[in-house]
């Protein structure tokens, strides 16, 4: 996806500013030398995309102008180093981060969270996290409200939330599900159940995460930061009677006060639903 480079211009920019650069003070010069053969992949990008910056390296170095020569270097310092994608053609394979490969795909619709894309399989939403960085970085720009990720971006993509699934049993203590799953999807999800169709079931389309309690009914799950959320989860248990006990949890992620503590017991239950989710292809 990426033009090639002309790294004759590059080689000669940086020759000229090492061997001008004798005549500045030694620290100056050190510090030019350093900038110009530091960052050759950077330079390489920036001046296959204007050569006029190359134009203005040597008008700075006959002018004897250190100033303007440092100022272009900082500039070209800053250029993106991964190249965009134009989304509004198709892509002939996509090769997603947890390794699923996509042919012939189509980019229909960005909406704030996730992406609606059209391939050889049929369709699918894609969360921006599970693209490629060159295509995310095309995908963060057609983002309804702006970009929420840069190329480079190191900060942390995903918070922790961590609890315990249980019900109290009068005279017998905590009921503790284990081996039960645990979603958590995006809040906007949460609406879901105000349209349900006449079949009153409820349809949502795949989780931001999921997990599967431990023994002793606890969970962790990753979820990407700054998405706001809520968790679900269905459990069941039989009695000695033969009676069966449904529960089932929709709880905003604001609802906990520490989501190291995130507790679905008792008190946060919610009225059974049947529910449709969309499975992972």
């Amino acid at each position: 996806m990426k033009a090639a480079k002309p790294l004759f211009y590059m080689k000669a920019a940086g020759a000229a500013l090492a061997g001008h650069s004798a005549r500045l003070p030694e620290a100056a010069a050190r510090a030019m030398r350093k900038n110009c053969f530091k960052s050759g992949g950077v330079f390489e990008n920036a001046f296959d995309r204007s050569f006029d910056l190359l134009g203005i390296i040597a008008q700075g170095i006959l002018m004897k102008n250190f100033l303007l020569c440092c100022v272009v270097l900082f500039v070209a310092s800053l250029a993106g180093a991964v190249d965009t994608v134009d989304l509004t053609k198709p892509l002939p394979r996509l090769r997603l981060a947890d390794g699923r490969i996509l042919q012939n795909v189509e980019f229909r619709q960005f909406k704030a969270l996730e992406i609606f894309v059209k391939h050889n399989a049929g369709f699918l939403s894609l969360r921006y996290e599970a693209l490629p960085d060159d295509i995310r970085a095309s995908a963060e720009q057609k983002r309804p409200g702006g970009p929420r990720w840069f190329p480079g971006d190191t900060a942390t993509a995903s918070r922790l939330v961590a609890g315990q699934v249980f019900v109290q049993t009068p005279g017998m203590g905590p009921y503790k599900f284990g081996e039960v799953t645990v979603y958590a999807f995006a809040a906007e999800q949460f609406k879901a159940w105000d349209s349900v169709g006449f079949d009153r079931v409820v349809r949502l389309p795949k989780a931001l995460s999921q997990t599967t309690t431990d023994g002793d009914g606890r969970f962790k799950l990753n979820i990407p930061k700054d998405t706001p959320f809520f968790l679900f989860c269905q459990t069941s248990r039989v009695f000695s009677d033969g009676s069966r006990e449904y529960n089932e949890w929709r709880v905003p992620g604001e609802k906990f006060k520490n989501l190291a503590e995130a507790i679905l017991n008792s008190e946060n239950t919610s009225p059974r639903s049947e529910v449709v989710i969309e499975a992972t292809p």
